[in-house]
């Protein structure tokens, strides 16, 4: 998922793609991205919003992270 997501946003850093080369860094392991995180935040955020009992605008509907995604080598349908 880490590998996943920083190939997605074009993320170069081998710390979030490279097993051999993250295992030598303090965490030992890969980590996700800055990017990564705030979009699990964000989608946290949401879904707590959407819930019925909140008072105030709600989320309708949710929208792949691939939109919003896209690499410059790779647009999507609409050319962004």
């Amino acid at each position: 998922m880490v590998s996943d997501f920083a190939n997605g946003v074009g993320d170069i850093n081998p710390s979030h793609h490279d097993h051999e080369f993250a295992k030598n860094t303090r965490f030992g392991r890969l980590t996700a991205s800055g990017p990564h995180t705030t979009a699990l935040l964000l989608s946290l955020t949401a879904s707590h919003f959407s819930k019925k009992s909140h008072v105030g605008p709600r989320v309708l509907g949710s929208v792949p992270s691939s939109n919003f995604c896209r690499r410059k080598d790779n647009p999507g349908v609409d050319g962004y």
